[in-house]
């Protein structure tokens, strides 16, 4: 497996965790992940991209990705074959929840959360179906003693009667699962998940400072070997 492979198996597992919690038996008369699944994923960002790219490969029926930069979405697009790409840039909630309601034929099976933003989490629970699956991937930090937000309990957490679930926590097994998945990069794309490479330490902040562009995915340390 190439260096530059193996640097993405921590957003690898990430990934790959939600899609397990999603896949396990929910006891809502709904299977997991199959390939009828209509799956939504929430943010266009490293990890979203990612779990697009699992969930194509597992051959879902249908997948939607949200974001609201649209370079982002061409790259979901290209890495992951998405089916729907919606640019949610200037709608207002009802409307981001409204085109994704349509997209999906009435809401998605699963959805998976990854844009880290609280706004993005009130909508995606209102973009899963009945008896569905919500992950929210990591905790949106903008909630974190910054933001108080009044919500109807009843009508967002429990009127779809959809398991909710949250990920803070991989397993080892999980990145067991993400080390086999990797080894497929002969198949599925991984290496173009890599937009910014550095061979040289001092280089390591320079690097991650570049996160906040638009083209900016995952970098990778690649030393030079003499």
């Amino acid at each position: 497996m190439p260096s530059e492979i193996a640097a993405l198996m921590d957003p690898v597992a990430v990934a790959m965790r939600a899609i397990e919690m999603a896949m396990t038996e929910s006891g809502t008369l709904q299977e997991g992940i199959t390939t009828k699944t209509h799956a939504l994923v929430i943010g266009a960002g490293p990890i979203g991209i990612i779990a697009s790219m699992i969930l194509r490969h597992m051959g879902v029926e249908q997948l939607t990705i949200t974001d609201m930069i649209e370079s982002k979405l061409e790259k979901a697009k290209e890495l992951a074959q998405v089916d729907v790409a919606i640019n949610l840039s200037g709608m207002s909630e009802q409307e981001c929840i409204k085109a994704v309601i349509e997209a999906t034929d009435g809401g998605a099976d699963v959805v998976l959360q990854c844009a880290n933003h609280w706004s993005a989490t009130i909508q995606g629970l209102q973009m899963v179906k009945k008896l569905g699956t919500y992950i929210e991937v990591g905790l949106p930090m903008s909630m974190l003693n910054t933001h108080e937000v009044t919500v109807c309990l009843p009508k967002l957490l429990f009127e779809s009667n959809a398991r909710i679930c949250g990920l803070i926590a991989n397993t080892p097994s999980t990145f067991d699962s993400a080390f086999r998945l990797l080894k497929k990069y002969k198949e599925i794309p991984f290496e173009k998940l890599i937009t910014h490479r550095f061979d040289q330490l001092e280089d390591y902040l320079d690097t991650i400072k570049k996160m906040p562009e638009e083209g900016y995915l995952k970098a990778a340390y690649i030393p030079i070997i003499h």
